[in-house]
């Protein structure tokens, strides 16, 4: 940052030798320079001028330049679009948005609403090498030649007016176009090798009979009025119809100006403008013939620094300068400003005003040290190379200063004489003596006492024999000691010191030293009961006066900086000077209203304690000058709801990842900007030249959404945004304000990629839908497959396997009737029998048609039947819950009733008693409960009832996702299982 700082400031090095560090800019104009990118450092400004939307147009030897306070677009034979040549010699902005570029090889129109360059030619290859060019009331565009042609743009090509070098040939210059505008009879007023001619748009050349040669500048004034350079003899008026040549008055043609630089343009109202070299801005009216002075004091050397051209646009005039541009600008203001330097890269802070009856204003600035203006004349006065920080009117003859660094001196006005005041030693540290002679704030306490602070806390003097004394009573006073004094108030029986360390109260009366607060302060004022401090950080404390804080004003509710260096009492006013502008707040109500560098203040932050009341008018010093202002004029001045902006450029990365860029939205005014889908990142560009466009800027893409602060760049960017309508919005906290005001608004549609629209989604969705169905379709086809596979196995099994079975049951069964050797048979017959139902069992678990909850239960209804029969004992089966409809897996019916055979057999096996009992319930999930006595011998239960078949049925509980739990209640062995339903 500092060296982009010393490179911009050694642009102007050579320029601040001739031009002074003040400025008078009152009446409503306001004189600065627009500070240019860095690219122009070396570059030779022309012709710079305004298009409709305010941005600033100008050329160089690098081609043709558009500047809108932010970026800088220069066009070239090579650039997108491209201008015909470098070698351009003038440049017009129409009132179509159109740039007309006048070469040494021809015309190029550049249609800034279709961002297009065209170049205009002559039939037959003939040379063009244009010079001037204006427009005329209906539209048309005229252009003069190096070799006296007047030519008009018809279509894309031009026509042949009238050729000033036949009618009035004239060497060496062949009759050379310098000058050419519409007067208000419609006839074009031509300058053509000095010569002063009138064209008609019929081709009509007429002599209006003036025999002087033209020189410089020429404007036209009214309908036949003529205000131009006579060579030699100053400026005159000269009426085309009557052929009366007038000598115009002082300042333009007295002693001073001779042979020096005027410059003439329009001025709103319909006066004339004049921009004497180092004399300042004159208006002339033609209907009085009357000359006024509008800005005082504006010595800049035009010739110095090679002013070339001055356009008017809008409120605004454009200097072309060598190195440069400065603007005048027209502004409603209350405001008038002394002391201010137009390089804002130099500063002139003001750290004491003082104004003195005998009309002088004293200041102490830290670029020139101290000085007298005289406001009536605006001449300033360098008187000593001293830093004042305060000053003391002591008599008519003298005044008291603190300076930094230089003590106390008496300055002797008559005599323009400093006198150093010696003090008694106060201090005896040598660190502190130091900085003994840095003094920052002085009150008078009578004629013979004043209290001095400094960088080494307060002290009293008798400024006459230089006796002093510092406040050495209370445990505060070496705190005070070692603090910065900036602001000292005498209210009645106590005395409050502002310092860095905090605010401080001394009584008088009793010698006691108080310090009432920490927050460092500026100034302290006493308004009724209140205490009223300017701090830095914490914006305005209302205090009682034992410093207890009563109500803070702040950038929160208002205030326009939280650092506030002075405070003034007007009436029923308030007037703070903060870090950010100037309020004014409402006593009663506490209603501020704040005031910026929009409002044509020199700076917006002020100097502590440099205020000045007198004759009705305040001054105030500021980081840069001066500013005056009366109290009625500032409540009658209408303060600035807007800043002049415009989107400027439109920036998106396509498909391929090239940059594309649009610069036509000041000139279209698009109805919505449209985000082509797969434009992943884009940005949007504002600006505007503006003074008042040094803000910190806000944006949101919805109403609805907060404000996002994108400080004082001027470009929004945007990555990943998802599709859809945004409103953009650019917004500012004018004068202050806690509230945001919109300065630009664009709608913005963003289009979704083809994956991103809603037809894509429906047909997404439709096609999972479809997916879904497919599957459910694949799913009930191999589950019906299926269950015709388990019912045909059911059936192959039983009608085969089954019949085979049952005759070797028989077979065995009957032989053992005869056999001898009957036990052998019997147990074929046995074995036979249990394969027969086991092979029900399997058969009956695999047949889908079976799937059923009431099937499982028949099923386990007719197994205890059996088990009952065989093995004559009680079964007790208790079923709850509603399970007729109820749907069951094929796992889950075989395993459950795997686990419920093994249960009921091992229950029937280890039971102590002949009975067994079985519960079922159907509910949220499906519960079997089994009991069974199993009281062993002399009362001992049976340990090892279920053996490794428990383990068994476990794993089958885990395949149906169920728990499987067995457990000794009382004298009953109870075995749990509970599944999901």
């Amino acid at each position: 940052m500092q060296n982009i700082q010393a490179t911009r400031l050694s642009r102007f090095i050579c320029f601040l030798c001739c031009l002074p560090f003040w400025v008078t800019a009152g009446d409503g104009y306001r004189f600065r320079y627009i500070d240019l990118p860095e690219a122009l450092r070396d570059a030779t400004i022309n012709c710079a001028t305004a298009d409709r939307a305010g941005l600033l147009w100008f050329f160089s030897s690098s081609g043709l330049h558009r500047y809108d306070g932010n970026q800088l677009l220069t066009f070239n034979q090579v650039s997108r679009p491209a201008i015909t040549g470098n070698f351009i010699n003038t440049i017009f902005a129409d009132s179509r948005d159109r740039i007309w570029i006048g070469t040494r090889t021809g015309l190029t129109r550049f249609d800034l609403r279709r961002w297009q360059t065209q170049t205009i030619g002559l039939p037959q290859e003939q040379e063009l090498y244009v010079t001037e060019i204006c427009e005329s009331r209906n539209g048309d565009i005229y252009l003069g030649t190096n070799d006296g042609r007047l030519l008009r743009v018809k279509g894309n090509g031009l026509e042949l007016v009238a050729d000033l070098a036949r009618n009035f040939p004239s060497k060496p210059s062949r009759g050379a176009i310098s000058f050419l505008q519409e007067t208000g009879q419609g006839r074009l007023v031509v300058v053509s090798n000095g010569r002063l001619l009138c064209v008609s748009p019929d081709g009509t050349v007429q002599d209006p009979g003036l025999r002087e040669r033209v020189t410089g500048p020429v404007y036209c004034q009214g309908k036949d009025e003529v205000l131009l350079n006579i060579a030699g003899k100053g400026l005159h008026s000269y009426n085309l119809e009557t052929r009366r040549l007038r000598l115009l008055p002082a300042p333009f043609n007295d002693t001073l100006n001779s042979g020096k630089r005027e410059f003439l343009f329009s001025l709103p109202g319909g006066e004339t403008g004049f921009l004497v070299n180092k004399r300042g801005l004159f208006s002339y009216n033609p209907a009085t013939g009357q000359v006024t002075e509008r800005m005082k004091g504006l010595d800049v050397d035009l010739a110095g620094l090679r002013a070339s051209d001055v356009r008017t646009s809008g409120n605004k005039v454009y200097i072309s300068l060598s190195k440069s541009i400065a603007e005048l600008e027209a502004v409603q203001t209350p405001f008038a400003n002394l002391l201010v330097n137009p390089f804002e890269l130099a500063m002139n802070s003001v750290r004491s005003i003082l104004l003195h009856p005998n009309g002088l204003l004293y200041a102490g600035t830290y670029s020139n040290g101290f000085v007298s203006i005289n406001e009536r004349t605006g001449e300033k006065k360098v008187l000593g190379n001293i830093f004042v920080y305060a000053s003391l009117l002591w008599d008519e003859k003298k005044l008291l200063l603190a300076t930094e660094g230089d003590g106390l001196q008496w300055y002797h006005i008559a005599e323009n004489r400093f006198e150093r005041i010696v003090g008694d030693t106060l201090h005896t540290r040598p660190e502190d003596r130091a900085t003994d002679l840095y003094y920052t704030s002085l009150l008078r306490e009578n004629d013979s006492i004043v209290w001095v602070g400094g960088y080494n806390g307060v002290f009293r003097i008798n400024p006459a024999s230089g006796r002093s004394a510092y406040l050495r009573a209370g445990k505060d006073w070496p705190r005070l000691q070692r603090s910065k004094v900036y602001g000292i108030l005498n209210a009645g029986k106590l005395r409050y010191f502002a310092t860095i360390a905090g605010l401080f109260s001394w009584e008088p009366s009793t010698g006691r030293l108080q310090r009432l607060t920490d927050v460092p302060m500026y100034q302290v004022q006493q308004f009724g009961r209140e205490l009223w401090a300017g701090t830095n950080g914490r914006g305005l404390l209302i205090l009682d006066e034992k410093g207890a804080v009563i109500r803070e004003l702040n950038t929160e509710n208002g205030l326009a900086g939280n650092a506030v260096y002075f405070i003034l009492r007007q009436g029923n006013e308030v007037v703070a000077g903060t870090d950010h502008g100037l309020s004014v707040i409402q006593l009663q109500t506490r209603q501020i209203s704040n005031y910026t560098r929009m409002h044509n203040l020199p700076s917006n932050e002020f100097n502590h304690s440099s205020t000045c009341v007198a004759g009705g008018r305040i001054y105030l010093g500021t980081i840069n000058g001066i500013t005056t202002f009366r109290m009625e004029d500032l409540q009658r001045f209408r303060r600035q709801a807007s800043i002049p902006l415009h989107f400027t450029g439109f920036s998106f990365s396509n498909g391929d990842g090239a940059a594309e860029h649009v610069y036509t939205l000041p000139y279209q005014k698009p109805e919505q900007l449209e985000i082509a889908a797969g434009v992943e990142y884009f940005s949007l560009r504002f600006g505007g030249i503006d003074a008042a466009a040094n803000q910190a800027y806000y944006y949101r893409t919805r109403t609805d959404a907060p404000w996002l602060e994108i400080g004082r760049q001027r470009e929004m960017s945007f990555a990943g945004l998802a599709p859809g309508r945004y409103n953009i919005q650019l917004a500012a906290r004018l004068n202050g304000s806690t509230s945001y005001t919109t300065l630009l608004a664009v709608p913005l549609i963003v289009h979704p990629a083809w994956y991103q629209t809603w037809w894509f989604k429906v047909l997404c969705g439709m096609g999972l839908l479809l997916c879904g169905w497919l599957f459910f379709r694949y799913r009930m086809q191999q589950v019906l497959r299926e269950q015709k596979l388990r019912t045909k196995i059911a059936g192959d099994l039983h009608d085969e396997v089954g019949s085979s079975l049952t005759r070797i049951y028989f077979q065995a069964d009957h032989l053992s009737m005869r056999h001898q050797d009957k036990a052998a048979l019997q147990k074929i017959a046995d074995s036979s029998k249990h394969a027969l139902s086991t092979m029900s069992d399997m058969v009956w678990s695999i047949d889908a048609r079976f799937d059923t909850a009431a099937d499982l239960v028949t099923r386990m209804r007719d197994y205890l039947s059996n088990l009952q029969n065989d093995l004559d004992i009680k079964c007790i089966f208790e079923l709850e819950g509603d399970y007729m409809a109820r749907p069951l897996s094929q796992s889950v019916r075989q395993n459950f009733f795997l686990i419920f055979k093994e249960a009921t057999n091992n229950a029937a096996r280890y039971s102590s008693e002949p009975c067994i009992k079985v519960q079922l319930a159907f509910q949220k999930h499906i519960c079997l409960r089994v009991t069974n006595s199993c009281t062993g011998v002399n009362g001992k239960m049976k340990q090892y009832q279920g053996g490794r078949g428990m383990e068994q049925m476990r794993l089958r509980a885990a395949r149906m996702k169920g728990r499987l739990e067995a457990e000794k209640k009382d004298n009953d062995f109870v075995l749990l299982l509970e599944i999901p339903a």
